[in-house]
């Protein structure tokens, strides 16, 4: 090899590592939120909690909230019970972590399975998107735990095959509540406008009345049976 193929070949070699490197640093935070050095972090229970805030002294009752309205059901055996809880202010970090759902209240990935949640305050048990949309805070926590209690149980490759719908609707059922209201549904259907917290209020209605006719099985209601 001649020295400007040589040249080029180490060039290639130098772009290569610098874009790998440059996608390391973008992704790992998705793998390892903390990564983006919250200023605030406290052990809440089983809970690491990080914050781009004080954490306010209200927020171990809202994450005990979370905790029992999991372990109350079926699945709360099967929860991940160290899950990090990452609360923002809607800032950069939730828009990084976020990717595409920043509209979203919360969200959890299987990887680490950590739980990132969007405006919160914890002193008011409160939480937005910054659009509108308003929830208790220990529900949106209850609602994401048991995606997490959802993917240990069933298997995270057969929980990714789950209508979104029943997996949504399941997880406001363990919360309690949907982000729409029943007379917000019912003024929505009235005027014809449509809503992502439909196939929520949706879901959680459906999942509901499955439970109450299948006998509160939660394999039956989403593997149509019981484990073999």
């Amino acid at each position: 090899m001649n020295g400007t193929g040589q040249r080029r070949r180490q060039r290639r070699q130098w772009i290569n590592r610098v874009l790998g490197a440059a996608v390391l640093l973008l992704a790992s935070p998705l793998m390892a939120p903390q990564l983006l050095a919250f200023p605030y972090r406290a052990k809440v229970g089983t809970h690491l909690v990080y914050s781009e805030q004080p954490i306010a002294p209200q927020l171990r009752g809202i994450v005990e909230r979370a905790d029992a309205k999991l372990l109350a059901e079926p699945l709360g055996k099967a929860r991940p019970l160290d899950q990090s809880i990452f609360l923002t202010n809607g800032s950069w970090r939730w828009r990084w972590l976020a990717i595409s759902a920043g509209d979203a209240l919360a969200l959890s990935r299987p990887i680490g399975e950590p739980v990132i949640v969007n405006h919160s305050d914890p002193s008011r048990d409160t939480m937005t998107n910054g659009h509108g949309a308003v929830r208790k805070l220990s529900d949106v926590l209850a609602h994401e735990m048991t995606h997490g209690a959802i993917r240990a149980h069933f298997g995270l490759f057969r929980a990714m095959t789950f209508p979104a719908e029943r997996v949504e609707g399941y997880c406001d059922h363990v919360a309690g509540s949907s982000t729409l209201s029943d007379a917000q549904v019912e003024a929505l259907i009235r005027t014809g406008q449509d809503s992502p917290g439909l196939l929520y209020w949706r879901g959680r209605k459906a999942v509901e009345r499955d439970l109450r006719a299948n006998g509160g099985s939660v394999d039956r209601l989403f593997l149509g049976r019981a484990p073999a």
